[in-house]
């Protein structure tokens, strides 16, 4: 994948999240609030005609969100990378002729958008989220392929709902569910898409 560009946006988000952080951490009581959150989980493609066997993704994500206690909403800004390797009978590419085959999927996605906390005065805190996400899809077919890796770019629509508990002053527990729509990518001449559902468990640090 384009490993230069992937970095590039990492750091620019990172340095972007870290902004209102820091600027939170300079006072106290301070007017702005947020959340750092680590999300492991898994990730179903929908399009089991361009993914499968590798159509089940290990994921890691990062998300930072921020805004002013006072806000109904908080800004969001995330990044999500996951793959997964499986062997399985695929048509070769050129000719058509069903061949046994190592298949790697690698997912990278950015995603920009808004989320919101319920009941923040409680323990048990619901949040919903909806993003703009741009996901970079690779499909390779190592042994198989002449040029086994292609990759495409498409961009969709990242819907997120999950329950966190707080287990001490600032950090929090929980489980989440999303889902990615929209997306178009054809790889390999097979024309689908890198929709998925997914679940993850959280780990989120809270300011």
């Amino acid at each position: 994948m384009r490993t230069s560009l992937r970095w590039t946006i990492i750091i620019l988000l990172l340095a972007a999240a870290a902004a209102p952080a820091a600027e939170g951490a300079k006072s106290q009581p301070s007017p702005r609030t947020g959340n750092a959150t680590l999300l492991l989980g898994s990730r179903w493609l929908e399009d089991d005609d361009l993914w499968y066997p590798a159509d089940t993704v290990d994921s890691i994500a990062i998300e930072m969100d921020w805004g002013r206690k006072s806000w109904p909403i908080h800004i969001l800004a995330g990044i999500e990378m996951g793959k997964e390797s499986k062997e399985g009978w695929i048509p070769e590419p050129s000719t058509g002729e069903v061949k046994f085959s190592d298949v790697h999927t690698q997912l990278f996605t950015v995603s920009v958008g808004i989320q919101a906390y319920f009941r923040t005065e409680k323990k048990l805190q619901p949040f919903v989220g909806g993003a703009l996400a741009m996901t970079f899809a690779e499909r390779d077919l190592r042994g198989l392929a002449y040029d086994p890796v292609e990759e495409e770019d498409s961009v969709g629509l990242l819907g997120k709902a999950g329950v966190r508990v707080r287990v001490a002053k600032n950090l929090y527990v929980g489980a989440e569910g999303r889902t990615l729509l929209g997306t178009d990518v054809e790889l390999f001449k097979v024309k689908g898409n890198a929709d998925f559902v997914g679940a993850s468990v959280l780990l989120s640090w809270g300011w």
